[in-house]
């Protein structure tokens, strides 16, 4: 998605997005993926039309409140809907979203709100991270906490694969 975009559906509800302009996979999810082993969490790095962006902004996927900060290396922001949105499955729910390493997470608190298509956050390179980056873990749903899974990885409880749920619109696909 692009700064300032907004998408709706037929039925009136909000698009979830993909949040950043240029998708450059750098972490895939599941087994074998050093931090991510046992969960459905992605990385992402910034990218721009001439390549490489450090502190590379993404977008609020849909109206959303923080709900949770939680973690202390790494601490997670969680963004709920404020009301259902339109997943790209085809069904509709309250959706979370949460990100990890953006450098400005202490000004980030419980209770901030953001419109679709406003700054929701940064690449950055805050708590336990190899290297600027956004770590996004996606549920349908409202937030329902986090656990440590059997390989000793936090994650949020019942997420979901972000290609089950965030739609591409306006994105450039560099490496997925």
């Amino acid at each position: 998605m692009i700064a300032g975009q907004t998408s709706y559906g037929s039925n009136g509800l909000q698009n979830f997005l993909f949040p950043l302009e240029y998708m450059y996979l750098t972490q895939g999810e599941y087994q074998y993926t050093y931090s991510h082993n046992g969960t459905y969490a992605m990385d992402f790095q910034g990218w721009g039309a001439n390549g490489r962006v450090y502190h590379c902004p993404y977008y609020a996927p849909f109206d959303c409140t923080v709900v949770a900060k939680w973690g202390s290396k790494s601490p997670m922001i969680v963004w709920q809907s404020d009301k259902e949105v339109n997943f790209v499955n085809g069904t509709t729910g309250y959706a979370c979203i949460g990100f990890v390493h953006d450098n400005n997470t202490p000004s980030i608190h419980v209770g901030d709100k953001r419109k679709q298509g406003q700054v929701i956050g940064h690449t950055g390179t805050y708590g336990n991270a190899s290297g600027d980056h956004v770590h996004i873990e996606v549920k349908k749903g409202k937030y329902s906490g986090y656990y440590q899974n059997s390989s000793g990885v936090w994650q949020l409880k019942n997420e979901s694969h972000l290609y089950n749920l965030i739609g591409i619109n306006n994105t450039v696909i560099i490496k997925d």
